[in-house]
């Protein structure tokens, strides 16, 4: 990323959205990966309650908690 990391504070982020990325880097690292991966970005995303993608996934009949378990069923 060019040399400014968004988890390291030194890019303007909204709250929720470092939030989601800090959740996406611990569960890539817990897998044993060095970057975030789409199903790490999902996850991050999905462990923020109030997350706006909740919302969306909500409003189209998707269910995020069914997401978070279907993700962590294919984590080692």
């Amino acid at each position: 990323m060019g040399g400014s990391s968004l988890l390291a504070g030194t890019m303007s982020v909204a709250p929720r959205v470092k939030q989601a990325l800090e959740r996406a880097q611990h569960d890539a690292q817990r897998r044993g990966i060095t970057h975030i991966d789409a199903a790490a970005l999902l996850l991050g995303m999905l462990e923020v309650p109030d997350a706006m993608s909740n919302r969306l996934l909500r409003d189209v009949g998707a269910d995020p908690d069914q997401i978070q378990l279907a993700l962590r069923g294919l984590a080692p």
